[in-house]
């Protein structure tokens, strides 16, 4: 049961969350890779290689996780985010996130992934802890080249079998 969120100051953990169980820490990361592409903002593209971006994130979720290597085992998670539609990780890139963070020791409890749908709403994946059963059989080199092409939303039109929508 949570009983209270704080904001915590600049430069420790972002968050503070009470619980009935004691207090537990919240971090963010932003899944905005500029550096990643290149590029500044406005010319990322929308289209990426699920096996590189979530080698990418991972290296920064364990330089997160060297930060935080102090912290009380069971009080730390961290919150993957994103703030732009071009940078949606595939269900692909989200898998290969979740192998590689289940073959390398981290200071996160818990690592969740938060995709929204729309402002205000979406929903959470959990990257982290995953059962090691799910990756017995799985290869990622499979996936080495794949590529992911995210579409604006923002461009999207319902189209009903009567035509466009006039909405």
């Amino acid at each position: 049961v949570i009983t209270g969120i704080r904001q915590n100051p600049e430069n420790s953990l972002d968050f503070t969350i009470g619980t009935n169980k004691g207090d537990k820490s919240l971090e963010l990361m932003e899944i905005a890779p500029f550096e990643f592409f290149g590029v500044p903002p406005d010319k990322a593209p929308n289209e990426h290689s699920p096996y590189d971006l979530s080698q990418f994130l991972h290296k920064k979720i364990m330089e997160k996780s060297r930060k935080y290597r102090s912290a009380r085992p069971g009080n730390l998670f961290l919150l993957l985010y994103l703030t732009d539609w071009r940078f949606l990780p595939s269900q692909t890139t989200t898998a290969l996130l979740q192998y590689w963070c289940s073959k390398r020791i981290h200071s996160f409890d818990t690592i969740f992934l938060h995709t929204p749908l729309t402002e205000g709403d979406g929903y959470l994946t959990m990257v982290a802890p995953t059962p090691s059963k799910f990756w017995k059989s799985f290869d990622p080199d499979q996936y080495r080249n794949n590529k992911t092409i995210n579409l604006d939303p923002s461009k999207w039109r319902v189209v009903s079998e009567a035509g466009p929508s006039t909405e």
